[in-house]
């Protein structure tokens, strides 16, 4: 019997996307891809729009229409880079941070309790691997 590791993985994560995209769009009305904009910012507070790039894995231009629809939601604010007149920085507001960390932790809950206990504690046991992999795989945004 073969055991096709990284197939499983990603079966798994798009599962958890399409979870995660249900309870974000019912809960917080904002896609699944708007989150991961709110997210990469949520620490950094500002970022380029290629670093959002980098750290969400979506194209360039699909962060372009990401950030026009979240800074019109008010969750975000777009301004020319002083030191790169054509680079635009994105700003989070302290509430979109927030609320966007709160989604984080709320749709922790909702995949574990998708599981059974065992499992629940197996998840949380991998979690330090899962995320030094994740780390390693993507490496750190462009500076």
């Amino acid at each position: 019997m073969h055991s096709y590791f990284t197939f499983e993985i990603k079966a798994l994560s798009l599962q958890l996307d399409i979870l995660a995209g249900k309870y974000l769009k019912t809960t917080y009305n904002i896609s699944y891809s708007e989150f991961l904009v709110l997210l990469s910012l949520a620490s950094c507070k500002s970022l380029t729009q290629r670093q959002i790039a980098h750290w969400t894995q979506l194209s360039e231009m699909v962060i372009s229409n990401l950030v026009k629809s979240l800074v019109a939601q008010q969750k975000l604010l777009k301004r020319v880079n002083p030191t790169n007149k054509r680079e635009n920085v994105i700003t989070i507001s302290d509430q979109a941070a927030a609320q966007a960390l709160a989604a984080l932790a709320e749709l922790d809950a909702l995949f574990l309790s998708q599981l059974s206990q065992q499992a629940q504690q197996q998840a949380r046991q991998i979690h330090p691997t899962i995320s030094e992999i994740h780390h390693d795989f993507r490496g750190a945004p462009p500076q």
